[in-house]
């Protein structure tokens, strides 16, 4: 697929990987060192950021791609009712721990935000 990409493009500008969640994968590492061998320019892991939070270790693994290595954080807020509402879940001090591990391995991060119209429901319809 790599090579396909590389045939296609010469020098692509840019890979993102995504999924699902990619750092589930359990050849995550090896997939990002394949793509590292070849002659992409820069590459993108689209992530939730639970497993960057919770795995120092593994955030020590992906600072080794650097340079060219971003990660793409989904990061919608850090207010809890914010989080329930958009994600299910209370995810503050995941989202901080992530932030914290990325910045101690000095990892370049754009943070990605999901934004969600709030809508009250009356007896003419929907006001927005």
């Amino acid at each position: 697929m790599l090579d396909t990409l590389v045939a296609s493009e010469g020098e692509p500008d840019l890979l993102q990987i995504s999924g699902g969640e990619p750092t589930l994968h359990p050849e995550i590492l090896d997939f990002i060192s394949l793509a590292k061998k070849r002659p992409i320019r820069h590459i993108m892991l689209n992530t939730n950021g639970l497993r960057i939070a919770r795995e120092e270790d593994f955030v020590r693994e992906l600072a080794k791609f650097k340079p060219g290595f971003e990660v793409y954080l989904q990061f919608d807020s850090l207010n809890s009712s914010a989080l329930k509402n958009i994600r299910g879940a209370d995810l503050v001090e995941i989202r901080r721990a992530a932030l914290q591990n990325l910045e101690k391995y000095k990892i370049s991060t754009t943070l990605v935000v999901v934004v969600k119209k709030r809508y009250q429901r009356s007896g003419a319809g929907f006001y927005y």
